[in-house]
């Protein structure tokens, strides 16, 4: 909230001549108050009801959602200090009555009454100091005024209530445990069409097909990982003179991404529950359809059961990035386990709690000339265009030796994959681009590769299902949206004139973005394979396998997994797949091995 000060001065006893400045607003709910971009000569003081602020991020997977202002907080008081854009959107939740009071009315206050109009330009500094240093101690870039005793109140609830909840679960029997698991999984598996139609409808982001087989992953192969594994108590696999035992981290809070909602949140719950973790789920906001429908049927399985309500708990519909924040730096919370955007990974890594956190894929996917290129081909298809190329382990880049491309380019058409001429090129760049190209239009994130494609004036005699774009000379810089992840149906395409030089793109990728995640490589030479893993800075290397599939360990020997870690490549504490096992605490009791020496 607002400091004491500001409060009296604009709540409890506005002077009557700033009160007669101030013209009076009604919103009623989700209309826009201002909007991101917006010329700005104006503040406003909420009266009553809530405000949201919204930034349009790139990041389709961090919530748009920066705060929620109450009654007595201000907002756009930035706008008196520079008369610049607005850096947010203000939308109304509910009913909300403010006031405004804009640059020619403080103008005349200045003239009219100086004491009063320096008591306002205070109140702005004071709130606008507060909000600084409360963005500087995040240590990343949030708008993220102070936390309000609402706020902080709230989480001390939930964080109590989640550690209550966990000793019971920690006293529980191993065969109770797997039991839960067990109903639960039933559970997801009926619910996982309805879920995936509900994450699409919601988050407009993916396809109900593809989010279906995702869900049905989480709740199969990840339960079936589980199985005959304790999640607690003494480990098998013992080396002679130690024992480990593992113990639960206790409090988990989990960020789930809006470009998975369901198939993360099944993850999450089956792996927390396993080791012994109450868990926090934390839904962007246009996942709340989601949020709710997991959380009536978690309440119907949980008290069933006779466990704990608050062993799994959703924060999602007045959620924000203010409140995470929260949750973030809160002493109660034992781990961090995020999936989602850079911005909210990189703030889970610097909030002083443990954290695991899953970082930005940009895969490069070499094809070298002993490759199979029909097979290669199929299996990019398949991978890109799984739910519209939300899936960031995915190919983001093909990078070619030259002696395939040909029959590589052929077998790619064949298979619905639209490999642009430069016509369709200029024209894919100036309509799915932004104007800087920098990035992939929002509109564009998460939708099929035929909507894509007729947007931009491209057509095929089969239908398309992915959009493979040749990078021109001068855009092989970091900055540019070719060289970045793209979460959307899209691959940039890279000739190289032999191995070393597609290696050699391939690094310049990953050390644009991505590093520490996934690189691909087409061959039958076990030789390149490790030269190639060697090069690259990466936690996963695929072999002959459609990366969506593989990096998930559906096609591969790799974990089952919804949380793929990047190691110290890229500022994780572990480069696995992340699994039930990684959310424990094993101690290693160890037996001397030999008498001391005389």
């Amino acid at each position: 909230m607002i400091p004491d000060s500001v409060s009296r001065l604009f709540v409890s006893a506005i002077p009557p001549a700033l009160a007669a400045a101030m013209e009076p607003l009604t919103f009623q709910d989700s209309q826009i108050v201002f909007r991101e971009g917006d010329d700005a000569d104006g503040l406003y003081l909420i009266d009553e009801g809530i405000v949201r602020i919204e930034s349009n991020c790139r990041e389709i997977d961090s919530d748009p959602v920066l705060a929620r202002l109450g009654a007595g907080e201000l907002l756009g008081e930035l706008a008196l200090l520079d008369g610049g854009m607005r850096s947010a959107t203000a939308v109304s939740e509910g009913q909300v009555h403010l006031r405004r009071l804009d640059a020619s009315s403080l103008a005349r206050l200045e003239a009219e009454s100086p004491e009063l109009a320096m008591m306002v330009w205070k109140a702005i500094g004071e709130v606008s100091a507060l909000r600084l240093r409360q963005a500087n101690h995040a240590g990343a870039r949030l708008f993220s005024p102070a936390s309000s005793r609402e706020d902080s109140l709230e989480v001390d609830r939930i964080v109590t209530a989640a550690r209550a909840a966990q000793q019971v679960l920690a006293a529980a029997k191993e065969a109770e445990v797997n039991e839960l698991l067990m109903e639960l999984g039933r559970l997801f598996e009926e619910e996982a069409g309805a879920l995936a139609e509900m994450a699409v409808e919601a988050t407009g982001l993916g396809n109900v097909a593809d989010k279906t087989r995702k869900n049905l992953f989480a709740c199969r192969e990840v339960l079936a990982d589980l199985e005959g594994t304790p999640g607690l108590g003494v480990l098998e696999g013992r080396t002679a003179g130690m024992i480990e035992m593992a113990a639960p981290a206790g409090v988990v809070f989990g960020l789930i991404p809006v470009t998975n909602p369901a198939a993360t949140a099944i993850f999450k719950i089956l792996s927390c529950l396993k080791s012994r973790n109450a868990i926090i789920l934390s839904f962007a906001r246009r996942a709340s359809m989601v949020a709710q429908r997991m959380d009536e049927l978690l309440s119907r399985v949980l008290e069933n059961g006779g466990w704990p309500r608050d062993l799994i708990q959703i924060v999602s519909r007045k959620n924000s990035r203010r409140l995470t924040l929260v949750f973030f730096q809160h002493p109660g919370v034992d781990l961090i386990l995020a999936t989602g955007g850079p911005t909210m990974v990189r703030a889970a890594h610097s909030s002083g709690r443990p954290a695991i956190g899953a970082g930005a894929g940009n895969a490069p996917c070499v094809i070298l000339n002993d490759a199979d290129a029909a097979t290669a081909a199929a299996m990019i298809a398949v991978s890109k265009s799984f739910d519209n190329g939300l899936i960031c382990g995915a190919e983001h880049h093909l990078v070619v030796e030259s002696g395939i491309q040909s029959d590589l380019m052929e077998a790619l058409e064949t298979s619905g994959v639209a490999v642009l001429n430069e016509a369709e090129g200029e024209s894919f760049r100036s309509k799915v681009l932004n104007d800087d190209r920098s990035a992939i239009r929002r509109k564009f994130l998460g939708q099929p590769a035929s909507f894509i494609a007729a947007e931009a004036g491209i057509a095929r005699k089969v239908p398309i299902r992915v959009i493979v774009v040749p990078i021109l000379p001068g855009e092989e810089s970091s900055g540019h949206a070719l060289t970045q992840e793209k979460m959307a149906p899209v691959l940039s395409l890279f000739v190289a004139a032999d191995v070393t030089g597609a290696f050699s793109i391939a690094r310049s990728l990953l050390d644009g973005g991505g590093t520490g995640h996934t690189a691909v490589i087409h061959t039958h030479s076990e030789e390149h394979v490790l030269r190639y893993a060697a090069m690259m800075p990466v936690s996963r290397i695929l072999v002959n396998s459609p990366a969506t599939q593989g990096v998930i360990g559906l096609t591969t020997n790799l974990r089952p997994s919804l949380t793929l870690a990047c190691g110290y490549f890229g500022g994780s504490v572990t480069n696995d797949n992340v699994t039930f096992r990684h959310l424990r605490n094993v101690k290693h009791i160890a037996h001397a091995r030999a008498q001391l020496p005389s």
